[in-house]
């Protein structure tokens, strides 16, 4: 009888556990690695506004593309790291939710450049870059703090700004990318100290 109300207990608090995971948020975002990624934004922006009458043009796509894949390596490695210096797992339940969110529409993002490039509808990528890592953070953000919702619902404003009146598309991309995650990283910095 014993044994038995043993295993219950243990059966028990393993559900426990589990439940209190699922409600974790994600915590390992780093400050410095968002500071970090809206630089890369910025710099992208500056290359790119010195190349192109609009962003669909070939060099400035080139950039952007670029600057996506660098902003990626840039936030997993600060997540690695941050991981790492306060000996938190990397891949938590709540991390995987969280991915398992953004990269649907970061993978949408991506695979419209492929098709879009060079048409005339790559004047609309700017817009669908930023809607739909908007709303893949949006999104995301469920597993995440206030401030993150926040970017992606900015992202998703700018990014239909941008679709709507194409013209504002390389303030629309200095913003979302650039800006967005210099105040954020600098929000998560403050919340870090």
């Amino acid at each position: 009888m014993s044994d038995s109300l043993s295993e219950h207990a243990a059966g028990n608090l393993a559900y426990i556990r589990q439940t209190i995971g699922r409600t974790r948020t994600v915590s390992s975002l780093s400050g410095a690695g968002l500071i970090a990624m809206g630089l890369v934004g910025c710099v992208a922006s500056a290359l790119a506004s010195g190349l192109w009458v609009t962003p669909s043009d070939p060099d400035s796509l080139i950039i952007w593309q670029l600057a996506a894949v660098a902003a990626v390596v840039v936030g997993g490695s600060s997540i690695a790291w941050r991981a790492h210096r306060t000996s938190e797992p990397f891949w938590t339940d709540a991390g995987r939710r969280f991915t398992t969110c953004l990269a649907p529409c970061l993978a949408l993002g991506a695979a419209l450049t492929v098709n879009m490039s060079g048409t005339e509808s790559a004047t609309l990528l700017p817009g669908i870059w930023l809607f739909s890592y908007g709303a893949g953070v949006l999104a995301a953000g469920t597993y995440a703090s206030a401030p993150l919702q926040l970017l992606g619902l900015s992202l998703c404003l700018l990014g239909t700004m941008a679709l709507t009146a194409p013209q504002t598309s390389a303030a629309a991309l200095l913003c979302g990318f650039g800006l967005g995650h210099l105040f954020l990283g600098a929000v998560f910095l403050r919340r870090e100290t």
